[in-house]
């Protein structure tokens, strides 16, 4: 009889190991296919066999071949405090853990769901979703083009669907693009597009979702000709990349909201003005006038390449005669 039960404990044990190692191996397959080296902060409900397993899988994966770097697990109630090395995390999540709904709120409201940071959500029968497999939890989430997030769902028979899901806008519809498909016989098998193609140009139609521009005219009648090349010598910056923002706009079939100012901002009594003043406000998304680069406009806005030349001259009138 000690013999039976023995032999029994065994059989058991191998049975649940084979269904731990499929959701592991799914897991791993994903994190292998984003092609980065990854630090997983995982909040999940696993039992310590079960994570003591996914730190072996990952050892053995990773032989030659060091994508994962580190594996953190936290409770649902904790939400890491992020200082460096944004580019590297992924924060793998068990969508059956309870209370994990305040954990998406907390992770909401220190901006976790934008780049470079990554998601993971693995959901199984017992999660509710919409038709796009957007887990129920997260459905007032603000998950924007520039974030990546991977839902992967069990379909049964140790089967997962994999999508990604994002917003064009706050509060707009879900939109879920196909990642791929996992199943124990021919592991992930991954869209093509995922491989081909960037994040950015897979999400370029904008569906004609607003954005706002600020720009700088230093002249009033400027706003008159900013597109007829009429006294071209005036604002002639700000005449230039007004058609070029709207260019790039049309581009991504994205609707023009204008805001104009006569300044490029400056920091007075603790507060700034002109076009720095709407982007460190969030009213508009992008400056479309260029602007020198200082220090202290810096710590509050992102600079990109200027499409136009500027230098910095002097210029000396010649004496009169």
């Amino acid at each position: 009889m000690v013999l039976f039960s023995q032999f029994l404990f065994v059989v058991l044990w191998k049975c649940c190991i084979a269904e731990i190692n499929t959701e592991v191996a799914m897991i791993g397959d994903v994190v292998q296919s984003m092609q980065r080296p990854t630090a997983i902060v995982a909040t999940v409900c696993w039992s310590p066999v079960k994570k003591n397993q996914f730190l072996r899988f990952r050892s053995e994966e990773d032989e030659g071949d060091d994508r994962i770097s580190m594996v953190q697990f936290i409770d649902p109630e904790t939400v890491p405090e992020i200082n460096e090395h944004e580019q590297f995390l992924l924060f793998l999540v068990d969508m059956s853990c309870n209370n994990i709904s305040r954990y998406f709120e907390r992770s909401s409201s220190k901006n976790h769901f934008r780049t470079p940071f990554r998601w993971l959500l693995v959901v199984d029968s017992t999660v509710e979703n919409d038709e796009n497999n957007v887990p129920n939890v997260i459905a007032h989430i603000d998950a924007l083009p520039d974030s990546e997030i991977v839902v992967a769902t069990e379909m049964g028979n140790n089967t997962y669907i994999l999508s990604c899901i994002y917003r064009v806008g706050p509060s707009t519809e879900w939109l879920a693009e196909p990642y791929g498909a996992w199943k124990p016989e021919t592991r992930l098998q991954i869209d093509k597009a995922i491989h081909t193609q960037s994040l950015a140009l897979r999400r370029l139609n904008l569906a004609r979702y607003p954005i706002s521009i600020c720009y700088v005219l230093t002249n009033n009648d400027s706003y008159n000709h900013l597109t007829d090349r009429i006294n071209d010598h005036i604002d002639t910056i700000t005449k230039g990349n007004f058609l070029t923002t709207n260019f790039l706009l049309d581009f991504m079939n994205a609707t023009q909201s204008w805001s104009f100012t006569n300044s490029w901002g400056y920091k007075v009594n603790g507060s700034w003005s002109g076009m720095t003043g709407y982007l460190e406000r969030n009213q508009v998304e992008i400056g479309g006038s260029p602007m020198f680069f200082t220090s202290e406009r810096a710590a509050i806005v992102d600079y990109v390449a200027s499409p136009t030349p500027t230098r910095s001259k002097f210029v000396f009138q010649q004496p009169k005669l």
